[in-house]
């Protein structure tokens, strides 16, 4: 459970961290984060949006980040899934306590967004990229929950 007392220098260094990880972790693995077909393997952070409130707007300034330097950055990749990413979060943090189901909510809300912003700007069938988006961004969620609770404990949060 959050604090209401947290050291607002320890949650902004904390914020940032997660940004910039996310950031560095999808321009590393660019082959594979960017294009039609993309395994962000930075998504296995999105599951932070559980654990602190302030890690909701860092993800999605992470994901602006990293998609400044996408070969396809657009107005998509700079403005709608970093808002889409935060309202996504948000509803998690509202979710948490429920684990699964905020878990399960925010990756099939990422798999939703980044469906139709593919079908949208690749004139495919929703239905037809939705599938593969959902499973992959399923397993990243679900294996960086772990990887998380790992590094919360390790940090003493």
């Amino acid at each position: 459970m959050e604090s209401s007392r947290e050291n607002p220098r320890k949650a902004l260094a904390q914020a940032a961290l997660i940004a910039g990880a996310y950031a560095v972790i999808t321009w590393a693995l660019a082959p594979i984060s960017f294009g039609p077909i993309q395994f962000r393997v930075s998504e296995i952070l999105k599951p932070f949006a559980l654990r602190k409130k302030y890690f909701v707007p860092a993800l999605a300034v992470g994901l602006l980040l990293a998609n400044m330097f996408s070969p396809n950055s657009s107005i998509w990749e700079l403005a709608y899934m970093p808002v889409m990413c935060l309202i996504g979060g948000a509803i998690a943090w509202w979710l948490r306590n429920v684990k699964v189901v905020s878990l399960l909510f925010f990756s099939l809300w990422i798999s939703g967004a980044v469906g139709f912003m593919l079908s949208v700007n690749l004139k495919l069938p929703f239905m037809a990229l939705f599938p593969g988006i959902a499973v992959s961004e399923v397993i990243l969620f679900f294996v960086g929950d772990k990887v998380v609770d790992v590094i919360m404990k390790k940090t003493g949060n």
